[in-house]
């Protein structure tokens, strides 16, 4: 699996855990990265690591590395089954929120701060815990994902409608607004024979901008000249913040 995939499979749940529980979601992907190798190594669909203490449901007895007194020992623990990858996001923020050693987690909005807290909270017994966290959300700019402000504009902005004119037709309005009429019809729950009246609102299917695929030798200012912008505005564009990191396989708006 792509790593810009991955990604988009957890930031959903993410960011669900963030909105409900008050846990940072860049925290909880890169988790998800770091504890699952993303998502090749999630027996039982347990993305990040939880042991089974306490738990009801079924278990599984897994060889994990542990770190006691500086080193590394390889020791057989019991860990959580989950049904879903879902399962296992919301059972992550469950499972910080319920015990007391995490709660200084809840509504922490600084990454580093988080990532360090939940190092020392005991989380995990590596002592660079925190440093691959941190590593994982700035390469890979999961900060976007902790506005979820930005997210909710950006679905509005989405959002399209049009209001019907006299003289109106829907093969005229899905020619003129770049859309198929069909769609417009499935879209506004319209059958044949196609009806619509003057004033009617209708939506329309979101307009697609263009897209880029991030390849191997690629950089922000050589994707720019090839569309003829700067890689300043391709930043902004798609929330990416100094020093410009992007991966291969990432897919970057470009208007």
């Amino acid at each position: 699996m792509k790593q810009s995939e991955f990604i988009g499979k957890v930031k959903g749940g993410a960011q669900e855990s963030m909105k409900n529980y008050g846990i940072l979601a860049s925290l909880t992907i890169a988790q998800a990265i770091l504890e699952s190798g993303w998502g090749e190594h999630a027996p039982g669909n347990n993305l990040f690591g939880i042991k089974a203490n306490g738990w009801k449901g079924k278990t599984q007895i897994l060889t994990t590395t542990e770190y006691v007194n500086g080193r590394a020992v390889k020791v057989k623990a019991a860990f959580r089954v989950y049904g879903s990858w879902d399962e296992s996001i919301a059972d992550h923020a469950k499972f910080l929120v319920t015990n007391a050693r995490y709660k200084n987690l809840i509504g922490e909005k600084n990454y580093k701060l988080a990532c360090q807290k939940i190092q020392s909270d005991g989380y995990a017994t590596s002592p660079t815990y925190a440093q691959k966290l941190i590593k994982l959300i700035e390469q890979y700019n999961l900060t976007q994902y902790d506005n979820l402000s930005q997210e909710n504009k950006a679905e509005k902005a989405k959002e399209r409608v049009y209001t019907v004119k006299k003289g109106d037709c829907l093969s005229k309005i899905g020619a003129q607004m770049g859309c198929r009429w069909q769609d417009i019809a499935a879209l506004n729950g319209i059958r044949a024979p196609y009806i619509i009246r003057v004033g009617q609102v209708l939506k329309l299917p979101a307009a697609e901008g263009k897209t880029y695929t991030v390849k191997k030798g690629d950089c922000l200012s050589k994707i720019a000249a090839k569309y003829n912008t700067t890689y300043q505005k391709l930043a902004a564009l798609n929330g990416i913040k100094p020093p410009y990191i992007i991966y291969v396989g990432q897919k970057l708006k470009i208007n």
